[in-house]
């Protein structure tokens, strides 16, 4: 399905836009908000400053949207792809993230406030540490490695042949060179 977007400001009458394909659709601006786009294509959409405030986009793909200065307060971005996205200064408070795809996107000045990611709540903007062999991010009180989410004292705890359950040797050197920097973090994370 391809819907051709005229008129941005038409677009908030236009509620219904589950599995559109609006990749690379310049809707910055655009009044999104309360929208249903579940299971939307918006690849690479530029949505700078738009309004998704209680929209619905469960297993959308944002892959690389520009999402700076997005206001997504109360969305539901359940396994939603924001892999690669530009979430800078956006407004994620209450938003659902649970599951979603977070590889290398940028959360820099990211508002957090009562924002669920998995089974967690998140109040605060988290410390991202990108270019090694796994995305790190550190939250509140839980650290993702690559796809592996646990809270700092499961981290803590971990032996060396749960970390190889993980993603076999390659987990197992990652952690070993870098578990006492990164539990460091944790500990000295601010909250």
């Amino acid at each position: 399905m391809t819907i051709r977007i005229k008129n941005k400001k038409q677009l908030g009458k236009k509620k219904k836009l589950s599995e559109a394909d609006l990749s690379e659709a310049n809707l910055s601006g655009a009044n999104l908000s309360g929208a249903n786009l579940k299971c939307a294509y918006l690849r690479d959409a530029d949505l700078i400053g738009a309004y998704l405030s209680g929209a619905d986009l469960p297993n959308a793909n944002l892959t690389r949207a520009k999402l700076s200065g997005a206001d997504l307060s109360a969305a539901n971005l359940r396994c939603a792809d924001l892999s690669g996205a530009n979430l800078t200064h956006a407004d994620l408070t209450d938003a659902n993230l649970t599951d979603a795809n977070l590889t290398h996107a940028d959360l820099t000045h990211a508002g957090f406030k009562n924002t669920k990611r998995d089974k967690y709540i998140v109040n605060n903007a988290p410390l991202q540490i990108l270019g090694l062999c796994y995305d790190v991010i550190i939250w509140d009180k839980h650290m993702e490695i690559g796809c592996e989410s646990h809270s700092f004292s499961k981290w803590r705890k971990f032996t060396d042949s749960q970390i190889k359950k993980m993603d076999g040797n390659k987990a197992l050197k990652f952690w070993k060179e870098n578990k006492t920097s990164l539990l460091a973090l944790c500990k000295n994370r601010k909250v």
